[in-house]
């Protein structure tokens, strides 16, 4: 049944962009290309709700997604309050630290102590969203660092966070049990994020899903996130009080 529905919705996607290229005077030969070359990217794309409920990783991405977009619209909603300054968010703004947290509340800072450049007034932001956006106990489970040893019950958060005139960016890699622990959550994630993007019906979650990224990287989750500094502008002015 699952398979039948999916068959369904792939045939009228690639029927809808083959009659769009005959409208639009396109060859043959790029009518074929281009109809096969959809079919295909189609079928990447498609998640429905039964793949998720068959996919155990699901309900703990689902979670730290939750976290992650949560947390960073309100630090964009916190930019927008603060846009009202003038120049203040001019210039270029860096934000990078490693964190350790105990299975408890205690945080550690990891190795050297977190690195700013930038507007003084806007390091508190910067360096409370790194530690809120890290916080997701689903992202980074107390099982992912070594029971004995050094590090022993604590999980490990490394952060980037920049603001610049072309771009809003995050960068944020969180360690998992196993690399292929790591390969399993990442699809996860990225499942979620598509399904969602045809659900959602806010600017800022729009997108925050759409610029997201998800790959393993060895026993890390790697989660990037770009927006065209033009993209965040608009969406501080809608946000603006």
């Amino acid at each position: 049944m699952i398979a039948s529905r999916q068959n369904s919705f792939l045939a009228v996607a690639t029927l809808g962009v083959y009659l769009g290229l005959i409208l639009a005077g396109a060859t043959p030969s790029v009518l074929a290309q281009a109809a096969t070359a959809k079919q295909f990217s189609v079928k990447d794309e498609v998640v429905t709700q039964e793949d998720l409920d068959a996919d155990p990783k699901v309900p703990a991405a689902r979670k730290a997604l939750e976290t992650y977009l949560s947390e960073t619209e309100a630090f964009i909603t916190g930019l927008a309050e603060l846009a009202s300054s003038p120049g203040l968010l001019d210039g270029e703004h860096q934000y990078v630290t490693a964190v350790d947290y105990g299975c408890g509340s205690r945080v550690y800072t990891y190795g050297s102590d977190p690195k700013y450049t930038g507007s003084p007034r806007l390091q508190p932001e910067f360096a409370d969203f790194a530690i809120r956006l890290s916080r997701g106990r689903e992202l980074v489970p107390c099982r992912s660092i070594p029971a004995e040893g050094e590090g022993a019950g604590r999980r490990t958060v490394w952060t980037r966070i920049g603001l610049d005139q072309k771009y809003f960016w995050i960068e944020l890699e969180a360690v998992r049990p196993s690399s292929d622990e790591a390969r399993l959550f990442s699809d996860a994630l990225g499942k979620i994020r598509r399904l969602q993007q045809s659900s959602v019906n806010t600017a800022i979650r729009t997108q925050l899903l759409r610029s997201l990224k998800f790959m393993p990287n060895d026993h890390h989750v790697r989660v990037e996130l770009t927006l065209p500094r033009g993209s965040l502008d608009t969406l501080l002015a809608s946000n603006a009080k």
